[in-house]
């Protein structure tokens, strides 16, 4: 167990903080994402077709779990490489397994799921935390994952 990271309680709005940072970089990625699909639906199809043939069905199921997926691997790559997203890091936050070392793939995508499923319902996993002694929100629990402060800002 790594010893410079402390285990303290991270609260409500310093986790909203961050979710917001990491919104607008996430926003910025999807960008990205839209526009390299577009390239290739329209060397594909042909110039400025992409719009067109989001309208058909199965092309519009395609692009949104493209955009899932895009998603989903921002933040597994964050988590596992160093277990902070730009969000995280501002906040001076990090995301860590319960013996506080760095999750591998396996507790990192099973936090997304949980994360997922848990929070569909108003919010209602990610409210936990207010609950919680520890703070952690439902997802946090299920999936063997935390955040720790890194510093205690006064």
């Amino acid at each position: 167990m790594p010893e410079n990271i402390p285990v303290a309680s991270v609260g409500i709005m310093r986790r909203l903080a961050a979710i917001l940072y990491d919104v607008f970089l996430l926003g910025a990625v999807i960008l990205v994402a839209v526009s390299l699909f577009t390239i290739v639906v329209e060397s594909i199809a042909g110039q400025s077709s992409s719009g067109e043939l989001l309208q058909i069905p199965w092309i519009k199921v395609v692009f949104q779990l493209y955009l899932f997926v895009v998603s989903a691997l921002f933040y597994l790559w964050f988590w596992t490489h160093g277990g902070q997203t730009l969000g995280l890091k501002v906040w001076k936050l990090k995301v860590v397994d319960n013996d506080l070392c760095e999750p591998d793939i396996k507790k990192a995508g099973l936090r997304l799921v949980w994360a997922i499923v848990t929070c569909i319902p108003f919010g209602l996993g990610y409210l936990w935390a207010l609950f919680n002694k520890e703070r952690l929100t439902l997802y946090d629990q299920l999936s063997g994952t935390r955040l720790v402060q890194l510093e205690k800002n006064d």
